[in-house]
């Protein structure tokens, strides 16, 4: 590989993303400003994807014409029915719901590696499927 996938990797954008899901918990498969931020930013990075394999779920591919292996990463994106009593300044902003579980973090950081991954394509023997649940 000639760029480095360290390099590659935002983490001022992981964190940014993270805030702003962090700030909108949904429940279950009623994830609508979750699937519109992820979409908006597989958008932005020109990732080709699908919402065909269920409701609320979202399959990115990276290189997808490219032949060879195809290997896939998964990130959940629902929250928990509980009150968010962190303090954060980036709390929830919807009452009785929190991302107690990381949820969002792991949202954040499968669009952190998409955005690398973007970059990187040229580069990867295979495709690579983004699978947001």
């Amino acid at each position: 590989m000639n760029k480095d996938i360290l390099a590659a990797i935002d983490g001022h954008y992981i964190k940014e993303i993270w805030h702003e899901l962090h700030q909108v918990p949904e429940l279950g498969f009623d994830l609508p400003r979750t699937v519109a931020i992820v979409k908006r930013e597989l958008d932005a990075l020109g990732l080709p994807y699908t919402e065909k394999y269920g409701k609320s779920g979202i399959v990115a591919t990276v290189n997808a014409g490219r032949a060879g292996f195809t290997f896939g990463i998964r990130a959940d994106m629902d929250a928990l029915p509980v009150t968010e009593e962190t303090g954060f300044p980036f709390s929830s902003t919807i009452p009785g719901h929190a991302h107690a579980c990381g949820h969002d973090g792991h949202t954040a950081m499968l669009l952190g590696l998409a955005k690398a991954l973007a970059v990187l394509k040229d580069d990867l023997p295979c495709r690579v499927k983004l699978l947001f649940q």
